[in-house]
């Protein structure tokens, strides 16, 4: 019986918030790493060399912090877009999800001072004094990202709460193990420098994918449980409703599937009628 099925139409969410990892996951500069190190070091590094907790110990801790900030900074219009990436976060764009960036750069002092810790994307892409090189990049290349956060050292997790992102991709794991603990679906995304680590477990909670075209797979299978759930529950698919929601999908897990199902068969019975 598909009646009712278009008088609940608090069950779709309007806005789906998804949080971004920058270095590594949209942007790829670990390339540039390699270069600067050869070429300034006189160091032949790999991929994986060029991460914090692989970095060669007797190169010291200040070469690896400053390869990283010009490579951040001066190199960052030299650096790639992951491939896909562009591609897949405008399709999801125009399925009413909302990207944020949430990177772990330090700011300097005069940036904190300046109120910079949260940048609105596209105010300051309209702005003519110069840009942050995170949003530059976002903006060069079009990427349908609204916001920009500093964690500046407060956690990840904590962020992706105050946004109430319902989900979060990410190239380091260290970031994403204790989402679990939260509603925010956390995504650890395989790269050439991260390939030797181990799948995290069924129960940390994380999902593994290895490009963007398995997440935006993810990120749609999301958006419909969440309609789904929502709308047998009688529920708003809404921000203060998420831990509601994920929790519901956590524990009720067969009947999730089951309302999924149901979902889609209203769903299609609604469209042909």
């Amino acid at each position: 019986m598909v009646l009712g099925f278009r008088s609940r139409p608090s069950h779709v969410a309007q806005n789906i918030i998804v949080g971004l990892d920058f270095d590594g996951t949209i942007a790829y500069g670990h390339h540039l790493r390699v270069e600067y190190a050869r070429k300034f070091y006189g160091v032949n590094l790999t991929l994986k060399q060029t991460l914090h907790k692989n970095w060669p110990k007797q190169l010291g801790e200040e070469r690896f912090r400053q390869m990283v900030r010009v490579v951040e900074s001066e190199y960052m219009m030299m650096q790639n877009v992951a491939p896909g990436c562009k591609e897949v976060l405008n399709r999801l764009y125009m399925q009413g999800f909302r990207f944020a960036v949430i990177t772990a750069r330090i700011l300097s002092e005069e940036e904190v001072q300046a109120g910079l810790k949260i940048l609105d994307v596209k105010r300051m892409a309209a702005e003519t004094r110069e840009k942050n090189s995170v949003v530059k990049f976002i903006t060069h290349h079009q990427l349908p990202i609204d916001y920009l956060h500093f964690t500046n050292q407060d956690p990840k997790k904590v962020l992706c709460g105050r946004l109430r992102a319902r989900a979060f991709i990410d190239d380091d794991l260290k970031y994403l193990l204790p989402l679990a603990e939260t509603f925010v679906k956390p995504f650890f995304i395989r790269q050439p420098w991260n390939e030797d680590e181990s799948t995290p477990p069924k129960e940390s909670g994380v999902v593994t994918v290895s490009n963007w075209l398995q997440f935006e797979r993810w990120m749609l299978y999301m958006k419909e449980m969440h309609e789904a759930i929502c709308y047998f529950n009688g529920w708003e698919n809404a921000y203060y409703n998420l831990q509601k929601i994920a929790g519901f999908w956590i524990n009720r897990h067969d009947v999730c599937l089951r309302h999924l199902e149901d979902y889609r068969k209203q769903k299609s019975a609604a469209a042909v009628r």
